[in-house]
């Protein structure tokens, strides 16, 4: 199975990189996004230059778990075939997997250094590979994370994950951390999540909107109007939810352009202002328009006045 077969081929299943998302984990994707590629054939064809990175960047990752543990350590993007499985009990579930780890007594004990665990024993594990800039290797493991590398050990029935993370920015390092499958996360959260998230797929049923970036998606997938009036008074609380909220906005939307105004008369042709812990800067920029010429504006920035 070749990249491009491999990718029409996920598009049929929930993947573990789709679990994040329909769990309300992910920063990047929500359950309406997921929904959209499933339902809809809608998946966006360019990767982002951070993923392309790490796509390059996996065999070099993989290599380097080998090298860090002294195990045998295969990278599996050219084998998709062993790469991608289903669950044996869910035919609609699948994950593709980055490597596989072989440890023996001697790598155990390398990995026990690196990552304290008595979870890890002699066997095979699945290499998961990451970079990121947002995440140093001193906080938990993100969520996001774990949801996925669950996934991939209840797919694949192995029971642990060595992560390796290449931490990008000034001070460049690699994390390693060893992920153990938890079998009531598993099952109390995660399966019960795809199941349903499943069914609203089959159903072609929207998911409830959690992003404020879900409302172009549904624009997108209902553009026409038809002649057909439906009633619906469970909705009632929640349009009497909506107009107060938009009320309250106009409210503060105005409240905020009388505060600016009134500091920028304040200002006059200041500098700063100097207000308890505050420091209100104002400062000349040259703003070039592409409909009317280009002119001067006054600019305004409140900062945290430095204490000593």
């Amino acid at each position: 199975m070749n990249r491009q077969e491999w990718l029409e081929k996920r598009h049929n299943f929930m993947t573990a990189s789709d679990v994040p998302a329909i769990m309300g984990l992910s920063k990047y994707r929500s359950p309406i996004e997921v929904w959209n590629e499933k339902v809809n054939g809608h998946t966006d064809e360019n990767i982002a230059p951070a993923a392309e990175i790490g796509l390059d960047i996996e065999p070099v990752l993989v290599r380097k778990v080998g090298t860090i543990l002294k195990c045998e350590a295969v990278w599996l993007g050219e084998n998709l075939d062993v790469a991608f499985k289903v669950h044996p009990h869910y035919e609609y579930i699948a994950a593709t997997i980055d490597g596989l780890a072989t440890l023996d007594e001697q790598s155990v004990q390398r990995a026990e250094i690196e990552f304290p665990t008595d979870d890890i024993k002699p066997g095979t594990y699945i290499i998961e590979c990451k970079t990121t800039s947002k995440w140093d290797g001193k906080e938990d493991i993100p969520q996001e994370w774990v949801a996925q590398c669950q996934t991939q050990m209840a797919v694949h029935g192995i029971d642990g994950v060595i992560l390796i993370v290449l931490v990008m920015g000034y001070n460049r390092h690699y994390e390693l951390r060893f992920i153990p499958f938890d079998k009531s996360y598993w099952d109390d959260h995660i399966l019960p999540k795809i199941v349903e998230f499943w069914t609203y797929v089959q159903t072609e049923t929207l998911p409830p909107v959690t992003s404020p970036d879900d409302v172009d998606i549904i624009k997108s997938i209902y553009p026409n109007v038809n002649d057909m009036v439906i009633e619906d008074n469970e909705l009632e609380d929640m349009i009497d939810r909506l107009n107060q909220l938009k009320e309250q906005r106009n409210t503060l939307d105005t409240e905020i352009a009388l505060l600016e105004g009134e500091l920028r008369r304040k200002g006059e042709n200041y500098k700063a202002i100097l207000a308890g812990k505050y420091v209100v800067d104002f400062a000349l920029q040259n703003r070039k328009e592409t409909v009317i010429p280009a002119k001067t504006i006054k600019v305004m920035r409140i900062k945290q006045r430095k204490t000593n």
